[in-house]
C-alpha cells in the first residue's frame, strides 16, 4: 500500500513539473540575440526579418556565378591556374553546411581575382577571336551573380541597424547547429557592401570591353547595368 501510494504521489509530480515547465516556456522570453537563437522575435521594428539559411544560399548562389565568370575572364587572359583555383572555389562554397571560414575565402579570392582583372582589362582592351570566346562565356554568369548581389544587397539594406537582430533562426534546434548559421550569416551581412562595389566595377569594366570588341551581350546585360553606381 504504502509503495502504491508512493508511485502515485510521484505521478502526480513529474505531471506538476511536465505541466509547470510548459507554462514557463509558454511565458518566458528570452531578450535580444539569445531571444532570436531560440526562435524568438528580436528584430528592431521596420528592420526585416530574413533567414540565415537564406541569406547564406542566396549569397553562395551570386558568388558561385560570379566565380564562374571570373574564371572565364581568367582563361581570357591566358591565366589557366587561376581559373582552376576559382572553379574549385566556385564548387566549394556549393557544399552542405559551408561556414563562414569559407565564404570568407571565397570572397577575398573573388576580390584579388578582380584587382588583376583591373589591371590586365586595362593595359588590353583589344581582344582577340579566342579572347572574345571567353568573355563571351563569362557574360551570362556574371549577369547572374550582379543580378543575385543586387538582390542581397537590398535585402541586407532592409535589415536596418541591428541585423543581429534581424536574422531569424529555427527554434530550439539553433542552441546545437544555429552558432554556425548564424556565424556565416552575420558574415554575409558585413561583407555583402563592400564587396558588391568590386564585383559590379568588374562587371562594368567586362561589359565596356565587350561591346568595343562586338562581343555578343547576353539580352538581360544591359537591364544588370541599370541602376549601377559609376
Amino acid at each position: 500500500m504504502k509503495m502504491t501510494i508512493g508511485k502515485l504521489s510521484l505521478g502526480i509530480a513529474s505531471l506538476v513539473l511536465v505541466t509547470g515547465v510548459g507554462v514557463a516556456q509558454a511565458q518566458f522570453k528570452l531578450p535580444g540575440k539569445l531571444g532570436g537563437l531560440m526562435g524568438g522575435s528580436s528584430a528592431p521594428q521596420g528592420a526585416e526579418s530574413v533567414s540565415n539559411d537564406a541569406l547564406v544560399q542566396s549569397f553562395v548562389a551570386s558568388n558561385a556565378e560570379i566565380l564562374t565568370a571570373q574564371k572565364f575572364l581568367s582563361l581570357a587572359y591566358d591565366e589557366k591556374g587561376k581559373a582552376a583555383e576559382l572553379d574549385a572555389e566556385a564548387q566549394a562554397i556549393q557544399s552542405p553546411g559551408v561556414g563562414a571560414d569559407e565564404l570568407k575565402k571565397a570572397v577575398e579570392l573573388s576580390n584579388k581575382t578582380n584587382e588583376e582583372l583591373a589591371a590586365k582589362q586595362a593595359k588590353k582592351e583589344q581582344l582577340s577571336a579566342e579572347e572574345k570566346q571567353y568573355y563571351v562565356q563569362s557574360l551570362p554568369h556574371f549577369v547572374k551573380g550582379v543580378t543575385g548581389t543586387r538582390q542581397l544587397l537590398d535585402q541586407v539594406r532592409k535589415m536596418g541597424s541591428n541585423p543581429e537582430g534581424a536574422l531569424t533562426g529555427g527554434g530550439m534546434n539553433m542552441i546545437s547547429s544555429g552558432a554556425g548559421k548564424m556565424k556565416a550569416a552575420m558574415f554575409v551581412v558585413k561583407a555583402t557592401p563592400s564587396y558588391s562595389k568590386s564585383v559590379f566595377d568588374t562587371f562594368r569594366k567586362t561589359v565596356s570591353i565587350g561591346k568595343s570588341n562586338n562581343v555578343k551581350m547576353p539580352a538581360d546585360a544591359t537591364s544588370a547595368l541599370t541602376g549601377l553606381a559609376p
